[in-house]
């Protein structure tokens, strides 16, 4: 699990929080927000460690100002927190940006939003509805994430502070992908406590399930492809590949009709078993469904079953458009799974030992 500190404005504050290091850093392009950068903000006065992730927050900015934005602060994520369409984060995507959508959280999850902004964002961010777009210190119910379904790995935000990463640790919580800090760790806005953010590293440590230590995503060169990183030479850092909209019920429906040797591995992939690193099933990619993928390595595990001598040509052409993504495969025989288990989880722990 990754952690992210948001809400960034103070050079120097800046400066001392990269030394502690965090996954993610955020800077806030809203000017109704406490937390503004501000008008003036320099980025030549920002040296980070090159591991640090730099998220620009925007609520319904234009998209001139957005890449303005990314352009002067070589900004790795853009995160949009108003009323952004799902057309907009696919134009944002296209431009080689990452894009996390905030999704605010009642009572329930927003199961029809997500399924509208899945295949056009990177990552959720789902954080407590307020009017404030963020900031707000306050949490909503956790549990109403148990029933978390999609694909997409998300932030969780709203209020955490140091203290709750034990309640989180202990919660089982599908595609949760990094906590997101920001009023819980502050002296004031703007101003993050050193000393409370070492204090959330510290216990997400205790977490092995919940560690920022865990999973930080390696730059993937794809072999025998001319682009470096991925298709548009874009890293495939936690890439969500875009699928056809009609996939996603037969994706459900594969789910449900697994295969013996399908159902042997999901119950050694699941729940972080292997590195403490997260698998989805019958995941649409493109045209098609892979068997396994981890958007953390950009990993696809395909299973070919009897029928595969028939169909490997169309199953290689398959990969091959995937891995112009950035994305990696490795592949197994049906009567290996089933009888060879042990060896099968080797070879895929000593690829996440190679890669991760």
């Amino acid at each position: 699990m990754k952690l992210k500190v948001c809400g960034m404005r103070d050079y120097r504050n800046i400066q001392e929080l990269g030394l502690i290091g965090p996954d993610f850093m955020g800077f806030i392009f809203y000017k109704k927000s406490k937390r503004f950068v501000g008008n003036n903000f320099d980025p030549a006065n920002i040296k980070l460690p090159e591991s640090i992730e730099k998220v620009g927050v925007f609520v319904n900015a234009s998209k001139d100002y957005i890449f303005d934005m990314v352009n002067r602060l070589s900004l790795d994520f853009v995160q949009l927190h108003g009323g952004e369409s799902s057309q907009d984060c696919q134009s944002i995507k296209e431009r080689g940006i990452g894009v996390i959508k905030v999704l605010s959280v009642n009572d329930e999850l927003p199961t029809a939003l997500i399924e509208e902004f899945e295949p056009h964002v990177d990552y959720f961010l789902f954080d407590t509805k307020t009017p404030t777009h963020g900031g707000s210190g306050l949490k909503f119910d956790w549990d109403i994430l148990r029933g978390y379904s999609s694909p997409i790995p998300y932030f969780l935000s709203g209020g955490i502070r140091a203290e709750d990463i034990n309640e989180i640790g202990r919660m089982t919580l599908p595609g949760l992908f990094a906590i997101d800090v920001n009023s819980g760790v502050e002296i004031e806005p703007g101003i993050k406590h050193l000393d409370k953010v070492k204090e959330t590293i510290k216990y997400l440590s205790e977490h092995p399930s919940v560690s920022p230590l865990k999973g930080r995503v390696p730059t993937i060169h794809v072999e025998n492809s001319p682009i470096e990183g991925g298709k548009g030479g874009v890293k495939p850092r936690n890439r969500i590949i875009p699928y056809k909209p009609y996939l996603k019920k037969k994706a459900k429906e594969l789910r449900n009709n697994s295969t013996t040797s399908e159902i042997l591995l999901w119950i050694e992939l699941k729940n972080r078993q292997i590195g403490g690193y997260q698998f989805h099933r019958q995941v649409p990619m493109l045209d098609y469904i892979v068997d396994f993928y981890c958007h953390e390595l950009g990993l696809v595990i395909e299973i070919d079953g009897d029928y595969h001598e028939y169909k490997a040509d169309s199953d290689f052409d398959r990969q091959n458009q995937i891995e112009e993504y950035g994305i990696r495969f490795l592949r197994f025989e049906d009567i290996d799974v089933k009888q060879n288990m042990g060896f099968i989880l080797e070879i895929i722990s000593n690829w996440i030992s190679k890669h991760g």
